[in-house]
């Protein structure tokens, strides 16, 4: 099936208010109405004002550019509260859950197949990676790793972490030579499987 040409030509941001003021949009200061253009664009502030719009790609009488800006800003502050409240309870119950999780079962529990509902999600990639990369010894400096039963582990206090789990997940990523035990296994089993033909 042939692709449809796009015809619409970009515009610039003094167009753009032409164009809205062309479809009935009341603009009161159009200084202000290009600058929010450069700050938001175009595209992303006709979500809010997609509801005052009529047939024939005309605005409801009286329709402002200033109430579409306010729906914006009102969205915009509502998003950042929500998300801010999202975090603390985030952060909150994750504390909680941990604090409890290692009290209850060790600090490396969340390595106990008995402890997951689902033993298969103990072969996360992270996790094998924590197992095979994490620096091995007791070290004097870091008193968590010097009471690890399992040199190489990471406790549950630090996986839970996002910001230590993220730069490990970076640094997984400089090393690409590290894979999945499973990944090497199935590996092992087409090399054999070529040879043997």
């Amino acid at each position: 099936m042939a692709l449809i040409p796009y015809q619409k030509q970009p515009r610039t941001y003094d167009e753009q208010v032409d164009l809205l003021l062309r479809r009935g949009m009341v603009v009161g200061d159009r200084s202000r109405a290009v600058k929010a253009l450069q700050r938001i664009s175009y595209y992303r502030l006709s979500a809010y004002w997609y509801p005052f719009r009529q047939p024939a790609d005309r605005f409801e009488p009286g329709t402002k550019f200033e109430t579409a800006l306010g729906l914006y800003e009102y969205d915009r502050r509502l998003r950042l509260a929500v998300l801010d409240a999202i975090e603390r309870a985030e952060v909150h119950a994750r504390t909680i859950i941990t604090y409890e999780f290692a009290h209850n079962s060790g600090v490396f529990a969340h390595v106990d197949a008995r402890n997951s509902a689902r033993p298969s999600s103990l072969e996360r990639e992270d996790l094998w990676w924590l197992r095979a990369n994490a620096d091995s010894g007791a070290n004097a400096s870091n008193p968590a790793r010097s009471n690890a039963p399992m040199r190489f582990m990471v406790p549950l206090q630090m996986v839970r972490d996002t910001p230590w789990r993220a730069r490990l997940l970076q640094s997984k990523r400089a090393r690409p030579s590290v894979e999945r035990p499973r990944a090497k296994v199935r590996s092992r089993c087409q090399r054999g499987a070529r040879e043997e033909a």
